[in-house]
């Protein structure tokens, strides 16, 4: 399924007459767009493609044109800058012009690229009757038509709505197009809600580590979304459960979870909230399981505690911890993250564990067959410098069988990295993965989520995001980074729950991905709630990839 969205009015491209300026400093990337609201009548130009143009060029010329010919209904023809002799150039002609052409349009635009001294990079400007794409090299200017297609030709004339092709019929959805890839799958923001929010500006309410799934093991209830996040700062010190039964749209909250398994503790850090998928022991199918970390005897120990509820989340029982250390903060145990891999029935326990005196932190996994006896602890990361600290486990499956885990290491700038494994068994320790990055040298710091979905090329797509931007600037200061090759390569998104992280405020730590049975993207974040704030809200947003 491939999305477009409507046209302006006559199915007239809307391009901008301004300076549109698309180039990067030694980056295939987009980069800065300065442009207006003017539009103009694309059916009376010509395409003009510079003669000398081999390799892909061309085609994708032929491409464009086809491209336009579907969703604007003007059939443009194609031709070159060749001019037979004793012709002359007439520059009064409305064209569109591919590459360094012979045309004064196209050559103060490439000298203009030039100037910003950049080695590489693309240059799109329109003038009175000229729309100019052109780059430092052909491969340049292909991408610089890619750009002109997913930023230009795609404008919707319908706030807020989106048209889907599917073979030979059209369906129009509500949403916000986020991305386009070069094969025009697309990335949809369909919903976009409140989960929570405070009662009052003053209050200081932090709403991190938000965590979303959607149920698919308990019958007539399938589809049911549920929320929660961390109660730090709350005076209420229980974790709190959200219910939604119209897929987002509204929230209520139905219950808080007290750990009344461990005497003098106080629960509400870093929960995870999950469904079983098949019977495990005597509990069945559909269970929901919530783990978390509570603190006893005023943090002398700090136990990593599972709780179940068979009601759909609105009671819940503490039965087991998985594991308890003596010690709290620098001492203790932290953010689990629950999976059940089905090859061999278990159900998985991943966290960060700071009690061994010989690491900083590691990060650690148990697993068990019947959510009661638990297996010794193996170490997922673990670092032979004592001064590293990675944390925060984040794990996903991917469509090649592998599983992905982002985690944040400390002592590195708190840097996101990506390692692989075929199995939830299958870690190598002394492995560290390497680091999330762009193109372009953009990573991302502190607090990982991470989710893959089927949707969006033969290699899905893989969704990671986290607290801030690294070496690089960003409109949402946490944008989504997207794989379409398994993590080979990413590229940044603005987040559509963006956070602005500070010193005050905890806003966007350890956000939340789910991926349902459909390949759709259900997301939560924290952003600040009120400028200047102490206080944050939990934020919903149902992403899908066509």
């Amino acid at each position: 399924m491939k999305i477009r969205t409507s046209l302006f009015a006559l199915l007239l491209v809307c391009v901008m007459l301004t300076l549109s300026l698309a180039a990067c400093n030694n980056t295939y990337e987009s980069g800065e767009d300065v442009m207006n609201s003017s539009c103009t009548d694309i059916s009376t130009y010509t395409i003009v493609r510079v003669d000398s143009a081999s390799g892909k060029l061309p085609n994708m010329t032929a491409a464009f044109k086809k491209t336009l010919l579907e969703y604007t209904k003007a059939e443009l023809s194609v031709t070159t800058d060749y001019l037979k002799r004793g012709e002359t150039l007439d520059e009064s002609k409305n064209e569109i012009l591919i590459g360094d052409t012979n045309r004064t349009a196209s050559i103060e635009a490439l000298e203009e690229l030039k100037s910003k001294e950049y080695t590489n990079g693309f240059i799109i400007k329109a003038t009175e009757n000229k729309i100019v794409i052109v780059g430092m090299t052909d491969g340049d200017t292909i991408l610089g038509i890619k750009y002109f297609i997913n930023n230009y030709v795609y404008n919707s004339e319908k706030e807020n709505t989106v048209t889907i092709k599917n073979g030979d019929s059209v369906i129009e959805k509500t949403g916000k197009l986020l991305y386009m890839t070069d094969n025009f799958n697309a990335v949809v923001l369909e919903t976009l809600t409140d989960i929570y929010s405070p009662n009052t500006q003053k209050s200081t309410v932090q709403c991190t580590y938000g965590k979303i799934i959607k149920l698919e093991h308990n019958g007539e209830n399938n589809g049911m979304l549920l929320a929660t996040h961390e109660t730090c700062n709350w005076t209420d010190g229980r974790y709190p459960v959200y219910r939604s039964t119209d897929d987002g749209q509204t929230w209520t909250e139905i219950s808080r979870i007290s750990d009344t398994l461990n005497k003098n503790s106080a629960p509400g850090w870093q929960p995870c909230i999950f469904e079983l998928p098949a019977d495990v022991g005597n509990f069945k199918e559909g269970t929901l399981l919530y783990a978390g970390c509570s603190r006893i005897n005023n943090m002398a120990q700090t136990a990593m505690t599972i709780y179940q509820s068979t009601d759909l989340g609105e009671t819940w029982k503490a039965f087991r911890n998985v594991d308890i250390v003596n010690g709290g903060i620098g001492y203790g145990l932290w953010e689990p993250v629950l999976m059940y891999e089905e090859e061999t029935g278990r159900v998985y326990c991943f966290y960060s564990d700071d009690s061994d005196p010989e690491h900083d932190q590691k990060l650690v996994y148990k697993y068990s067959t019947d959510l009661i006896t638990w297996s010794k602890k193996y170490e997922m990361v673990a670092c032979e410098n004592p001064a590293l600290r990675p944390g925060m486990v984040a794990l996903t499956k991917m469509g090649n069988g592998k599983y992905a885990l982002a985690y944040e290491m400390c002592g590195d700038g708190c840097q996101i990295y990506i390692k692989y494994a075929d199995s939830l068994d299958g870690w190598e320790p002394a492995d560290h993965g390497k680091l999330i990055q762009t193109l372009s040298g953009e990573g991302m710091g502190s607090a990982p989520a991470i989710a893959w979905t089927p949707d969006g090329g033969e290699c899905g797509t893989l969704f990671v995001t986290a607290h801030h931007v690294v070496n690089g600037s960003s409109s949402t200061k946490c944008d989504l980074f997207l794989s379409f090759d398994y993590g080979e390569t990413f590229i940044d998104i603005s987040n559509p729950i963006p956070n602005k992280p500070n010193d005050n405020i905890r806003s966007g730590y350890s956000p939340g991905f789910f991926v349902d049975k459909d390949g759709t993207v259900y997301y939560v974040n924290n952003p600040e709630y009120s400028p200047g704030g102490l206080n944050e809200k939990l934020m919903f947003a149902k992403i899908k990839v066509y």
